[in-house]
């Protein structure tokens, strides 16, 4: 049954981020979603060898095909699977081999009944997590790997005839929709629509400012690899660790009885890929690895290695998650006029 409580009607004026009705323009002709293990039989594993050995075990018909790939099947939690040479994974519509993770991205979309509303952005193969995500790639590529732009010419008329601007680019609008999407104002003004329709994108007064910022966005998400990490403190030296739990402060992450992590800022829990924050994620995926059947039969050195990439790692992903709060809220009000006006005069 479709909610009438929250739902804003002037969400209809927007144009869908993805086209759906042959009545409408949308800005993406097409989705792809993400990779389930659920419905086929995925060969994964934390580690490239793991995959290997799965693969050579399992005597797969192309086994002596080299596709193991770098995915993440949740965010922050990176691992490896196995894409044979007749794959017909919907994924990979948007990133058939390594060389189209150079040159494509795609916005990833999660929402539901049950989930807040999400967007992140890849440039890798991803997994589902919670309901369910789909992407929306820049490029989408077909069975013999031609690439063709995924944003409609439709789409690009219209923004270019809206703003009155000719230079407006389909990867301006990329990163306009990318902007639009982490504006808080928009995310809690419309969570209702968000839940229950496609994302559907206004046009703000200020376009290339929302452009730069989706820009910004996407390099801080995209490459927090590249981020100076936060300075954490470390309590105590090195011991075996078997799991690390947020204390109730939220302030302070505790690795065993000795050894703790800290100080956590506040505002690095705020920033949320779905139910959970970043650094929930980057603690669960870092737990998972731990927590691997022999992991702890590892040499204690390799352990402590893993330990400081953690480190590291929750450093620049706290620091990505502050520097994103901080440029979204100081995002302008929507001022939405203007577009009504646009689309009911004609």
């Amino acid at each position: 049954v479709w909610p009438t409580k929250g739902i804003r009607p002037e969400y209809e004026l927007f144009i869908p981020l993805v086209y759906e009705d042959v009545d409408e323009c949308g800005i993406f002709r097409q989705r792809t979603m993400a990779l389930s293990a659920k419905r086929r039989a995925l060969i994964s594993g934390l580690e490239a060898s793991e995959v290997r050995t799965a693969v050579h075990d399992n005597r797969l018909p192309d086994s002596g095909y080299d596709g193991i790939r770098r995915y993440f099947p949740r965010p922050f939690a990176a691992a490896y699977c196995w894409i044979g040479a007749h794959a017909t994974y919907d994924v990979l519509r948007a990133f058939p081999n390594v060389h189209s993770e150079t040159a494509n991205r795609a916005l990833v979309i999660s929402s539901g009944l049950e989930e807040p509303f999400t967007v992140w952005q890849t440039r890798k193969l991803i997994g589902t997590w919670g309901e369910g995500q789909y992407l929306l790639p820049f490029y989408v590529y077909d069975e013999v790997g031609t690439q063709e732009e995924n944003i409609t010419d439709e789409a690009l008329t219209f923004f270019q005839i809206f703003y009155n601007d000719p230079d407006i680019h389909k990867w301006a609008i990329f990163h306009y929709a990318y902007a639009v999407l982490f504006h808080p104002e928009y995310r809690s003004h419309y969570a209702v629509n968000l839940q229950w329709d496609v994302p559907r994108i206004p046009f703000l007064p200020d376009f290339w400012g929302m452009v730069d910022l989706g820009k910004t966005l996407s390099g801080l998400h995209q490459f927090y690899k590249n981020i100076q990490p936060h300075r954490l403190n470390l309590s105590d030296s090195f011991e075996p660790i078997e799991s690390v739990r947020r204390n109730r402060s939220g302030k302070t992450l505790m690795v065993n009885k000795n050894l703790r992590i800290e100080p956590i800022p506040d505002a690095a829990y705020q920033f949320k890929i779905g139910r959970h924050s970043a650094i929930t994620w980057a603690v669960e995926a870092f737990n998972e690895r731990i927590s691997a059947p022999g992991y702890h039969d590892l040499a204690i050195e390799i352990q402590k290695t893993h330990f400081e990439e953690f480190l590291s790692t929750l450093g620049q992903i706290i620091n990505m998650a502050v520097e994103s709060l901080r440029l979204t809220d100081k995002l302008p009000p929507l001022e939405l006029t203007s577009f009504t006006e646009f689309v009911q005069g004609g």
